[in-house]
């Protein structure tokens, strides 16, 4: 799931990778400072100014005994053009829906906190 949602993104932008598995009435996507609805979602998230391809990896999948909920977690990279690109952790919770199929409850991105500055000899 993981693979072909990082897949969809490269084509559509991570808005319209999300749209695809938001679930419509309960999704949201949690940024730092801002929370948008799955309408929100639907309606394309704009991307950073400059923004090239985002990857990420998950490095951790959980999934219930019951196998109706799950959550995956990992490293994202967004590359931005001309500057560093921005690095950071996600974590997506899921839910099977009524058709079987995995829907995305929440997912939430945020930034590595800011690289210190080289100290000067």
């Amino acid at each position: 799931m993981e693979r072909q949602l990082s897949a969809t993104a490269q084509e559509q932008g991570l808005g319209g990778a999300l749209a695809t598995v938001m679930d419509p009435n309960a999704g949201i996507s949690i940024r730092p400072g801002v929370t948008y609805t799955a309408a929100d979602v639907a309606q394309g998230l704009a991307p950073p100014a400059n923004a090239g391809p985002m990857y990420w990896q998950p490095d951790r999948v959980h999934v219930s005994s019951s196998g109706d909920m799950g959550m995956t977690s990992g490293r994202y990279v967004q590359v931005i053009t001309g500057t560093e690109a921005v690095q950071g952790r996600y974590l997506v919770v899921w839910r099977r829906d009524a058709g079987g199929d995995w829907k995305a409850l929440t997912e939430t991105r945020i930034p590595d906190p800011p690289r210190a500055a080289p100290r000067r000899r």
